[in-house]
């Protein structure tokens, strides 16, 4: 699913690119304003054109020049040894394997490669990249390739933020949901609302006596009970309990 996503959104890159930049601005201050203006976004992916044959850098969006601490990129000098500045050096290979990759027959189809890259702080991140030749020209000049790279940890971070925004924006009590309450114990109810609280499974388990082991069956049994993993949807049933009192001493929910 997650190369699946990063495949289509490669392919409507290449499109944008071609429909609004030609092949020979790539290189180019003016080519590379056009590129900013379709990539200078808060996306979960940062956009890079370069030419691996003679391993310089034509393009990285705004934000990937921030995310390496390279605010304002200097492309006459924006080659191989950026690259040996940033990459890790157990990952040196992999410049040799996009080279190899985009020299074989295979050169037309992506190359995906994984990486360790130092970020503008000094932190090692790790990175995925996928990679397709855009144009191979007459000789190594017109080598080009656009690439999507991706933070590992932000990209998910960030996939996580919206499916838990779009499921919040959806997510009502109907009396359908509210029935699933009727399926906690009492001490399931107690547990969801002191983790609710934000309680700590360790002050759960002091509060009320049980193991921390029995604290994370009790939240595992919930979450399948109410079909859900979302704080947000979990607050809501916690909140309903709260306000009828009753539920929490075995009473039932009825409509």
């Amino acid at each position: 699913m997650f190369d699946h996503k990063l495949e289509i959104t490669l392919q409507e890159i290449l499109e944008s690119i071609n429909e609004k930049v030609p092949t020979e601005e790539l290189n180019t201050a003016t080519g590379r304003a056009k590129l900013d203006a379709l990539f200078n976004h808060d996306k979960p992916y940062y956009v890079a054109v370069v030419n691996p044959l003679k391993l310089s850098i034509y393009y990285f969006c705004p934000q990937a020049c921030e995310y390496i601490g390279y605010p304002d990129m200097d492309y006459k000098k924006a080659n191989f040894g950026l690259v040996l500045k940033v990459l890790a050096k157990e990952n040196m290979g992999m410049v040799y394997t996009g080279v190899q990759h985009f020299l074989s027959e295979d050169k037309h189809k992506i190359i995906k490669l994984n990486c360790k890259v130092k970020r503008h702080d000094g932190m090692w991140r790790d990175v995925y990249l996928i990679s397709k030749l855009i144009d191979e020209g007459n000789d190594s000049k017109g080598y080009i390739t656009v690439s999507i790279v991706v933070d590992v940890r932000e990209y998910f971070d960030h996939e996580f933020k919206q499916n838990t925004e779009h499921e919040n924006n959806n997510f009502e009590l109907t009396e359908k949901k509210l029935i699933r309450i009727n399926q906690l114990s009492p001490r399931e109810k107690e547990v969801l609302v002191m983790y609710c609280n934000e309680k700590s499974v360790q002050e759960i388990s002091e509060n009320m006596h049980i193991s921390v082991h029995t604290v994370r069956a009790h939240k595992r049994t919930i979450i399948k009970k109410l079909n859900t993993k979302s704080p947000y949807s979990l607050a809501k049933y916690a909140l309903y309990i709260i306000s009828n009192p009753d539920l929490m001493n075995g009473g039932k929910v009825d409509f």
